[in-house]
């Protein structure tokens, strides 16, 4: 496996930003992937019906919709990690691919950074994959740190590391940037944009979804809406009944304005010092975001699998709350991404 990774230079400091790259893929048939009047849930719940799509080879599909509206739920169910409710999933050959889990499940909290990718090449030596490491900011004693030592952001790194180790045909993420500082992120976003598999990927970053996407799928209500270009998401969007709720109010605020995707997040007519207050709040609301997603990530889990002696009314009294306050902060955040441009 090592023979398809290539050597890169170790970064010399410990403020070098990301290097995400990804190998070369093997190439399949034009047509990898459709769904046939596809519905998904859990247990006796379905929480989308009539999901029907096909995806080619190199195409960016991106998931959208509210939270609990079934994002991870159908990603879950096109990779086979789920059954589905009714309906088929087909692929139509057997392919490679990467699974990045926004819960971190295939890490291991026990082993060490240097471990985690061991485990996929045992034959490598440790200067190998130090040198790959290094490209994910893991230098020095970073590598012998358990996974359990780890931030958030550096667990996705190391999640990020070992996918792209691997070299998948098919990549599915689920908030692939969610636990990654400013600079991460964006070195990811150009490494995808690169990539030259085929991509299945939730998000609520807008500008993941500008960058990246050839073809979108929305959830709402229960319905599976499919847009083959950004521009008609972007129409769709506008043209939506003010009475009709929309529960990403951050992509309406930024997407009806297609030439950003060219524009600099930076804008020279703000201070430094309040761009850098900008910049702080959010941070913080990303933080935020992310610790109330995993809030509401383990609360789906329990959904699935109950345990005795729940109490359900406490329970879904919470989970609700969450859902209202993850809005709240995405409409924080979108205003400060507007303010930044």
């Amino acid at each position: 496996m090592l023979a398809r990774v290539q050597p890169i230079e170790r970064p010399k400091t410990a403020s070098s930003r990301a290097k995400f790259r990804f190998l070369p893929v093997e190439r399949g048939g034009r047509y990898i992937l459709m769904t046939r009047n596809l519905a998904i849930g859990y247990a006796e719940t379905t929480l989308v019906r009539s999901i029907q799509f096909e995806v080619q080879r190199g195409e960016r599909w991106g998931i959208l919709g509210g939270n609990g509206s079934g994002k991870t739920t159908l990603l879950r169910t096109l990779i086979g990690a789920r059954s589905p409710i009714q309906g088929d999933v087909e692929w139509s050959e057997a392919l490679d691919v990467g699974y990045y889990d926004q819960q971190l499940e295939d890490l291991n909290r026990d082993a060490t950074v240097l471990e985690e990718i061991r485990s996929l090449d045992p034959t490598a030596t440790d200067g190998e994959l130090r040198s790959y490491l290094a490209q994910f900011l893991f230098t020095g004693d970073d590598v012998f740190k358990t996974v359990d030592q780890l931030s958030g952001g550096e667990k996705s790194r190391l999640m990020l590391a070992k996918i792209i180790y691997t070299g998948p045909q098919v990549l599915a993420l689920d908030e692939p940037t969610n636990h990654l500082d400013i600079a991460s992120r964006e070195a990811l976003e150009s490494a995808l944009a690169e990539y030259p598999g085929t991509i299945l990927f939730v998000t609520h970053d807008r500008y993941l979804v500008q960058k990246l996407a050839t073809h979108l799928l929305y959830i709402e209500d229960g319905s599976a809406y499919v847009f083959d270009r950004l521009s008609a998401f972007e129409e769709w969007l506008t043209e939506k009944p003010p009475e009709t709720s929309d529960p990403h109010p951050e992509f309406r605020a930024t997407l009806s304005h297609g030439e950003r995707e060219q524009t600099p997040r930076s804008v020279t007519g703000l201070s430094k010092n309040k761009m850098e207050r900008l910049q702080r709040e959010t941070a913080d609301l990303e933080q935020k975001i992310a610790a109330v997603e995993r809030e509401l990530a383990e609360l789906e889990v329990s959904f699935q699998n109950p345990a005795m002696g729940t109490d359900w009314e406490s329970t879904h009294r919470r989970y609700a709350d969450l859902k209202v306050t993850l809005e709240n902060l995405y409409q924080d955040l979108a205003s400060r991404w507007e303010l930044m441009g």
